[in-house]
């Protein structure tokens, strides 16, 4: 497994990550003793970064993956969020208040099985809340030995920076994938950032870390949605409008190109598209989902794949074509 050793972490972690959203059940299937085999598979074949959050299942992925990651935490490095909570009907909230914030660590601590987190990132802004104030709050929880890094999810560049200022920030994670370079949408979600174009330029420059999720666009850039697919009930995907049936082909159209690249190289349509991403520079971790071992075993032989510049090079050339779709 390739490593790579973000400036502001200052240790190693693997290029490869593992996503847990899709071991909560939101996408229509839930086997906790196949993700827990799954996530043993990951550590196995060299992939120690693990991203998760309480809202996936609402604390069933954190609880699986700390149940997974037993006996095996010194090894490893465990990322989670914050700043969406619910309630006893299951209603989500925002909420960034210091003290819901200090009321989800412990959460979140206990549902992992650790007594701290390498990384704890603001999962979203929240209008609502004073900024200021969660920031302050994050860098109190830090200081008391209970996380090691800060992080921030889809905020704006705006927003990093100041936070950047005020506390020091480690990482940041936003949607970024071959297809979503500078992505307006997640799903029906207007974004207050564009990657390439904002949120790179600030992470070089102050050595931060990106952490990519959705490397594989929910599937799509695996090859594993056709002009004929259709979503079960309960898979997320089906309120993405990206991969509805009328806006799917012109992605389809790129793959098609990117087919033989990957082929050239004894790579799947996955491998190819991670092997793009961790290329990035200032990426930390590429975010993976995987929900079986086959999955995950894949994921991780992105990360050994040699070569990996001439096949950058070999992408870009496809892409170039279709800047204004992609960027």
């Amino acid at each position: 497994m390739k490593m790579k050793k973000p400036g502001r972490f200052g240790e190693e972690i693997s290029a490869i990550g593992f996503g847990s959203w899709g071991i909560s059940g939101a996408w229509g299937e839930m086997d906790e003793q196949a993700y827990i085999r799954t996530i043993h598979a990951a550590i196995d074949n060299g992939i120690s970064f693990f991203d998760t959050a309480p809202i996936y299942g609402m604390g069933v992925s954190e609880e699986i993956l700390g149940k997974a990651i037993e006996g095996r935490r010194d090894r490893l490095f465990i990322a989670s969020k914050c700043g969406l909570v619910w309630n006893n009907k299951k209603r989500v909230r925002k909420d960034l208040s210091p003290a819901s914030l200090r009321k989800e660590i412990d959460q979140s601590l206990e549902r992992l099985r650790t007594d701290h987190l390498d990384l704890w990132q603001i999962h979203w802004p929240d209008e609502n809340s004073d900024h200021d104030a969660a920031f302050e709050a994050l860098a109190e929880i830090r200081d008391s030995g209970k996380v090691r890094f800060l992080g921030l999810s889809n905020f704006s560049a705006a927003d990093l920076e100041r936070a950047h200022k005020m506390v020091g920030i480690d990482s940041y994670q936003g949607l970024f994938n071959m297809f979503e370079q500078n992505a307006e949408k997640y799903h029906s979600i207007d974004l207050d950032y564009r990657v390439k174009k904002e949120i790179l330029p600030i992470l070089r420059r102050e050595g931060m870390a990106l952490l990519p999720y959705s490397p594989l666009m929910q599937g799509m850039l695996a090859g594993g949605i056709s002009r004929d697919t259709s979503f079960a009930k309960g898979d997320v995907r089906a309120h993405n409008g990206k991969l509805s049936a009328e806006n799917r082909g012109k992605y389809l159209e790129i793959l098609e190109k990117l087919k033989p690249v990957a082929g050239d190289h004894n790579l799947s349509l996955a491998q190819l598209a991670l092997v793009w991403t961790l290329n990035v520079d200032a990426v930390g971790s590429v975010i993976a989902g995987a929900r079986s071992e086959k999955h995950v075993l894949s994921n991780a032989q992105a990360g050994e794949v040699s070569g990996q510049e001439e096949i950058v090079r070999e992408v870009e050339s496809v892409l170039s074509e279709y800047r204004g779709l992609i960027e």
